[in-house]
Order: structure tokens, then C-alpha cells, then sequence
């Protein structure tokens, strides 16, 4: 009788009337053990039935109120604390396990919309949670076993995910520990607003203060390349990619020439062209662009958007790419091409992320326009504006990179200065106009000639010069001097004239003849000058023999 007193007395803590006790087996009378069977009303007792003790039961009541409420202000002072979200999330998990009585415990939530699953719990192993997780999130509350008690963790922001007391022998929850673990469930909503909300902010100055970098990065560039590169360079603290490229529409090719590319610190490494251009494709992305450069950010991946971009980016190992138009008015200026390796979700067409990227074509465009304009300064003041090549300034600064990489890599710099004989008569007799034209046919003639590594110049009036690549075998040199010499085989037709001039020619080779770019300048200058003497001296019938050795001098 005493031990059925004493655990008829728990429902007394929810303010209810004591539990009815049967005892059905007891080991008195040779059970193998005691058993009790409680049963009680959920419902309070009405005014009449109200005894005695009522006062008691309500005074123990409170006091187990007091108790929860001392838990749930702890639980909000949680809300405020600077700590990681996993940590509050998991004080809140605990305190719901003080409040509702199970055996094991669940919060599953995801704090991005696409994010990775959170899981907390009591009393379940990693795999487990994750199987329940699944499970909560996956099917209806009401299709889930009576035993467990599931409740969502909403705010009015979204739904986060669910909250989970379970039993594992089949027991059921009261309608009081429902209300209990919404309560918790609604803090967890809110810490998770909390946090979403300050990661929000945080993205967005991170993005902002990107951006500004971006804008001041762009504002210290010099040339379009320059440009280019510190585009790439930028986008990936604005834009969660994988690879930037960025190509620039060159007028004069009439292609679109691949000026900067950069990758993400987790992208695989993937060898690519070191220069990629191409040219518009009847009906394809860039013929498009070009008609309309004002066009909306394409989107391409293995099913939608151009067929050549989608082979040219899945070369590469993009999964998805967004090309946006960098353009002014009716002109295109180039192509910003931002890739994913994995996940093209990272680049889907969501407002937020085109925001962002025509906040970066904007500053890009003002960049490259004032980079054309560095350009074009650039170009003139290292170029002959008559023949456009390399002037003497231009020439000079290659001569003396290339004699400092020799050094380094003990290699030979070879140097040819020509002279041309008889330009004056040229310009006496036909004019001006003639002249410059033939000095510009010459200029085509001997570009033409040489190789991709070798740097053509105009020195001034009627000097040329050649830099040979250093990577040019000495035995190639002399081949190098008879393609000179052809240049000046053949006459030139100019306004129908046919033209005929000889070129005087010096070479000077470096560390042999010279150790430095002005020497070496030098030293091929007066080779030149002796084989014009001897070809003056030839021609006025005074041949003194010194016509200068090929490596030395020769005439054209």
C-alpha cells in the first residue's frame, strides 16, 4: 500500500489528481516480480472535486512552472550570447531534454535553404542522427510513430528544419510536452534567424568590400591586359567560381583573345592554352554578343546555352559557367567568363548573383575603356606611327630584357641593324609620299620574314632593326640573314612604279661583341657602317677588300 501511494503521486506536479494504482503481480506471493499499472486523467478536476490538498497540488505546481520558466530565460539569454550556432543550438537541444521527458533527442536543421544538414542530439550515434534526420525531415508528422514527438523549427523568415523527442518502447508524449518542445523549438527558429541574418550581413560586406577592392584594383590599372588580369584576379571574392576568364574583343583580328585567367584554390589544375582566340561563329554566342552587346549574363551548362561554349567550357572541366557582356553602347569590349567545377548551383540564375556580377561588368567596362585609352598611348609612344613598328624607345627596353634574361640563362642575343642605300633619291625624285609608302612596304616585307619571337624596328628615317629570339640556334642565324636579304631582292611597286633599293647590313652578337644593350647597338651600327663604305667603295670602283665577315656586316 505504501509503495502504491508513492507512485500514485506524479501527476500531482501537473496539477491533476492523484494516479489510480492496480498491482498485478507481486513477488509476495511468488511473481517473479512486481508489477504496477498507473492510469490517471489528463484533464484538471472540476471545482466540485477540489479537496484538501489542492492548495499543496497548486503550490507544487508553480513551483515546477518557476522551474521552466528559469530554463526557457536561460534559454532565451542563449539567443544574445556571441557564441557559434552549433553551441547554442546544442544548449537548447540539452534544455529541451530537461523539459520533455525521452530517452533520445533530434534538432535537424539546415541554416542555408541548400545548405548542409545540422544535426544535435542525445542518445543517437552519427549514423543514426543522420537516418533520423532524413527520416523527420522526409515524411509528415502524423505519418511518423506515435512514440515520437516531432515538432517544427519555424520562424517567419522559413522553416529550418524539425525537433525530435522519441521514446524507444512505444510510450507517448503528453499534450503539455508538445507546447513544451515548441517552445524550444521556436527558440532554436530564432537563434537560427540570428545567425542567418548575420551571416547574411556579413556576405554582404564581404561582397561590398570586394567589390571596392575590385574598384580600386581596377582604378590602379594601367593597360587593357592589366585590366584583364586584375578583373580575374578579383572576381572570386565577389563570386563563388571555380575559374575566371576574361576575353577581350581585338577589332583588328576580329577575334575574341583570352587575356587573363584565374582559378580557385580548390579547382583542380587544368592545362590550358596559354593564348586562345576565336573567331565569331555564324549564329553562335559571340556573333550574337556582338549584334547585341548589350545582352543579358548567358548561362551554360550541360544542357542549355550555346553548343560551342558548353564544349569549350566542358573541356576545361565546368559543370556550369555564366558569360557576362562587358560592352558600352553598341560595342563590345570583351567577355567575362565565370565557371564551377562542381556544384552549378553555386552560379544559378538568381537575382542576388546577377546583382553582383553587372556590379562587376560595370566597373570592368570603365576600366577597359580607360585601359584602351592607355593603349593607344602606350602603342604611340613605343611605336613608329608610320610603319608601326617598334620604335627605337620600344626596341631599345627589348634589347636590354633580353640581354638580362641571356645572362641568366647563358644564351646569345644577335642583333641586325640595316641602312637603306639610296632612299634619298627616292624621296628627291618621287616625292615624300613615295617615300613613306616604301619605307611602310619595306617594314611589311621584313615583318613578314621573321619569325614570331623576333622584334622588327624603325630606328628612325631609314634604319631598321631586327632582334633575334634568344632561343635561335647560332646556326640559324646566317638562314635569318638570307631571308633579310630577300626582303631587298625584288623590287616595289609604289603608285605603279617599280623600285628598286639596297639595304646596308650590320649584325653585333651578345656577350661576344658586346656586354650591354647600348654597346651592343653600337657595335652593330659601325658594322653596318663598314659594309656601306665597302659597297660605296665597290660601286666607285675602290675596293679596299674589307667587306665585313656575314656575322658582322653584309649588304643587302
Amino acid at each position: 500500500a505504501w509503495t502504491c501511494g508513492q507512485i500514485s503521486t506524479p501527476p500531482l506536479l501537473f496539477g491533476l489528481e492523484p494516479a489510480h494504482v492496480e498491482h498485478e503481480e507481486c513477488a509476495a506471493y511468488g511473481a517473479p516480480k512486481c508489477v504496477y499499472r498507473l492510469t490517471w486523467d489528463t484533464e484538471a478536476p472540476d471545482a466540485d472535486a477540489q479537496s484538501a490538498d489542492a492548495a499543496s497540488s497548486l503550490r507544487v505546481q508553480l513551483e515546477a512552472m518557476h522551474e521552466r520558466m528559469r530554463g526557457m530565460f536561460a534559454t532565451a539569454a542563449d539567443l544574445i550570447a556571441a557564441d557559434e550556432i552549433d553551441d547554442v543550438l546544442a544548449r537548447i537541444t540539452d534544455r529541451a531534454a530537461g523539459e520533455v521527458r525521452a530517452q533520445r533527442y533530434l534538432l535537424a536543421v539546415r541554416i542555408k535553404p541548400d545548405g548542409p544538414l545540422h544535426c544535435l542530439q542525445k542518445g543517437f550515434d552519427e549514423q543514426e542522427a543522420d537516418q533520423y534526420a532524413n527520416q523527420i525531415l522526409g515524411q509528415h508528422p502524423a505519418a511518423l510513430p506515435a512514440s515520437w514527438l516531432v515538432v517544427p523549427v519555424r520562424s517567419n523568415r522559413r522553416d529550418y528544419g524539425r525537433l525530435l523527442a522519441m521514446y524507444d518502447d512505444g510510450a507517448e508524449f503528453f499534450a503539455q510536452e508538445r507546447e513544451l518542445l515548441e517552445v524550444y523549438a521556436r527558440y532554436a527558429a530564432s537563434a537560427l534567424d540570428s545567425a542567418t541574418a548575420l551571416m547574411e550581413a556579413n556576405e554582404r560586406y564581404a561582397q561590398s568590400s570586394a567589390l571596392l577592392n575590385l574598384a580600386r584594383a581596377l582604378a590602379a590599372a594601367g593597360t587593357s591586359s592589366e585590366v584583364a588580369r586584375r578583373l580575374a584576379e578579383a572576381v572570386p571574392m565577389v563570386v563563388d567560381c571555380d575559374r575566371v576568364g576574361v576575353y577581350l574583343w581585338d577589332p583588328d583580328r576580329g577575334k575574341l583573345v583570352q587575356h587573363a585567367i584565374s582559378h580557385g584554390a580548390q579547382a583542380p589544375a587544368i592545362e590550358e592554352a596559354e593564348e586562345w582566340s576565336r573567331a565569331p561563329a555564324r549564329g553562335g554566342v559571340l556573333e550574337r554578343l556582338l549584334r547585341d552587346p548589350g545582352a543579358e549574363p548567358m548561362f551554360v551548362d550541360a544542357e542549355t546555352g550555346d553548343r560551342a561554349a558548353r564544349e569549350l567550357f566542358g573541356q576545361l572541366g565546368a559543370v556550369a559557367s555564366v558569360l557576362v557582356p562587358l560592352a558600352i553602347s553598341e560595342s563590345l569590349l570583351g567577355v567575362l567568363a565565370v565557371s564551377v567545377m562542381s556544384g552549378p548551383e553555386r552560379i544559378a540564375p538568381e537575382p542576388d548573383l546577377l546583382d553582383r556580377l553587372s556590379g562587376v561588368a560595370a566597373q570592368a567596362t570603365t576600366a577597359l575603356l580607360n585601359g584602351h585609352l592607355v593603349d593607344q598611348i602606350t602603342h604611340q609612344a613605343q611605336h613608329d606611327n608610320l610603319t608601326g613598328l617598334a620604335n627605337r624607345l620600344r626596341f631599345t627596353e627589348e634589347l636590354k630584357q633580353a640581354i638580362n634574361r641571356a645572362r641568366q640563362l647563358n644564351e646569345l642575343v644577335t642583333l641586325f641593324y640595316l641602312d637603306l642605300d639610296g632612299f634619298k633619291p627616292v624621296n628627291d625624285e618621287l616625292g615624300h609620299e613615295v617615300g613613306d609608302e616604301l619605307l611602310v612596304a619595306i617594314a611589311e616585307r621584313l615583318n613578314s620574314r621573321m619569325r614570331k619571337g623576333d622584334t622588327v624596328a624603325r630606328l628612325g628615317g631609314d634604319e631598321f632593326a631586327v632582334l633575334v629570339d634568344a632561343q635561335t640556334d647560332p646556326s640559324d642565324v646566317a638562314r635569318l640573314l638570307d631571308r633579310i636579304n630577300e626582303a631587298f631582292a625584288h623590287p616595289f611597286v609604289i603608285h605603279g612604279k617599280r623600285i628598286e633599293i639596297r639595304a646596308s647590313l650590320g649584325s653585333a652578337v651578345f656577350p661576344q661583341d658586346a656586354d650591354c644593350a647600348e654597346a651592343l647597338l653600337r657595335t652593330a651600327d659601325e658594322a653596318m657602317f663598314r659594309c656601306k663604305r665597302g659597297r660605296r667603295a665597290r660601286l666607285d670602283g675602290r675596293l679596299n677588300g674589307e667587306t665585313g665577315r656575314v656575322a658582322a656586316g653584309q649588304a643587302a
